[in-house]
């Protein structure tokens, strides 16, 4: 099998090439929306939260946001903040050195399902049905090979359902609601 995704200059492997428009709060989510449906090959997040947050919080989700910055799926980032986010962007900037149902921005995100009813109702959304596994109609070993051979055309560029949808939201744990 050839693959045709790249290295970055430090050496871990990539299979997109995103520049990631990052909102550092709620509030930047839509701008981030509108800069990336302008600009080609743009991608942005939904970030729900990050404004007047607990110290715990804010933790947690500059830790989510750096980890998206520094994906190997990621040639660059442009972080957009309206002042009121409690993540700092000046970390997030100086913190390089280190599936959901609806997707992903940077990572593709295969949905795979050996549940037949569940591959029926979603196959809109589902990438690959296994379900053949459960009715004894596939082996285990058919199964992982439809699944790598799956992989490999993603790996060299066919779009996952969710990424062709252009599905974008995150939801970062948190301690709690309020402050």
């Amino acid at each position: 099998m050839e693959f045709y995704g790249y290295r970055r200059k430090e050496g871990r492997p990539g299979i997109r090439n995103h520049i990631l428009i990052l909102p550092a709060c709620a509030c930047g989510s839509e701008s981030c929306r509108v800069v990336a449906s302008q600009v080609r090959g743009a991608v942005n997040i939904v970030f729900n939260t990050g404004c007047s947050d607990v110290a715990a919080n804010t933790a947690m989700s500059q830790k989510v946001l750096t980890g998206f910055a520094l994906n190997p799926n990621v040639y660059g980032v442009v972080i957009i903040g309206l002042g009121c986010e409690t993540v700092p962007h000046a970390q997030l900037r100086e913190t390089t050195g280190r599936g959901t149902p609806t997707g992903n921005a940077i990572v593709p995100v295969l949905k795979v399902t050996a549940n037949e009813h569940t591959y029926s109702w979603m196959e809109d959304n589902m990438d690959v049905d296994l379900s053949g596994i459960i009715r004894g109609e596939q082996t285990i070993e058919e199964s992982g090979g439809m699944l790598l051979e799956k992989l490999h055309e993603i790996a060299n560029g066919k779009l996952t359902k969710a990424e062709a949808y252009g599905f974008s939201d995150i939801a970062v744990d948190h301690v709690c609601r309020f402050v």
